[in-house]
Order: C-alpha cells, then sequence, then structure tokens
C-alpha cells in the first residue's frame, strides 16, 4: 500500500470527526531491535475537550481536510 500522508498534513476522519494533524506513520517492530515504517497506519494528534491527544489511525479512515 502507498503513502497517501506526510509529515503535517491536515486531515478528517471519514466517519466525521475532528481535525486531525498527521505526525508521522507508526513504527513496527518486525524483527526485535528492528523498527519498521508502517505505510498503511498514521500518528496523528488533534485537540479533544481534554485538550491534545495523540493517536494512530489506518491511512483509510482519513481525508485531506
Amino acid at each position: 500500500m502507498a503513502k497517501k500522508f506526510k509529515s503535517g498534513d491536515v486531515v478528517v476522519m471519514i466517519a466525521g470527526g475532528p481535525k486531525l494533524a498527521v505526525e508521522n506513520y507508526r513504527l513496527n517492530e518486525e524483527i526485535p531491535g528492528r523498527f519498521v515504517e508502517s505505510e498503511e497506519y498514521v500518528n496523528v494528534v488533534y485537540f479533544a475537550s481534554e485538550g491534545f491527544k495523540r493517536d494512530t489511525f489506518h491511512q483509510d479512515l482519513l481525508l485531506f481536510a
């Protein structure tokens, strides 16, 4: 799967969620001690009522804002 987003992109969840800022792609430890950047799961930062939050979403659930 090709990466759709790059760091700093502003995106919205397909389900009408909050605006999110792409932070990077999630790192997977496929081999112990060796991290590989995921091409599917995106780390994002967004503002919720409790303050800023960070979460991971599959890139297919996100659209450019």
